[in-house]
């Protein structure tokens, strides 16, 4: 299994770890979850040098934005390494021009 396929899942289990009570959301085939009182799509990458590419599919992103306080986790290379994003600063930056 490579690194990025079991960093979605040491992420899971170190949220599970804080008594927080993690519900599996079904979004077009994306890692998204419902973590308490958020809903988090959890996005992987491997370390390349300190540059990291997440993938990230802009429907996925929209689908996640309809959802009550939404956030996209990018975990950079490690679960040490994990940058919160809230959906609405994320779909404003990827789809509207300023």
């Amino acid at each position: 299994m490579r690194n990025s396929d079991k960093l979605p899942l040491e992420f899971l289990e170190k949220v599970k770890a804080l008594n927080i009570e993690v519900t599996p959301i079904k979004i077009l085939r994306s890692s998204t979850f419902n973590f308490g009182k958020s809903n988090i799509l959890v996005q992987t990458a491997s370390d390349l040098g300190k540059r990291y590419f997440f993938g990230l599919n802009y429907i996925n992103a929209e689908e996640i934005y309809k959802l009550d306080n939404s956030f996209v986790a990018f975990i950079c290379g490690s679960i040490d390494e994990v940058v919160f994003l809230p959906t609405e600063i994320l779909v404003k930056h990827l789809f509207y021009q300023y």
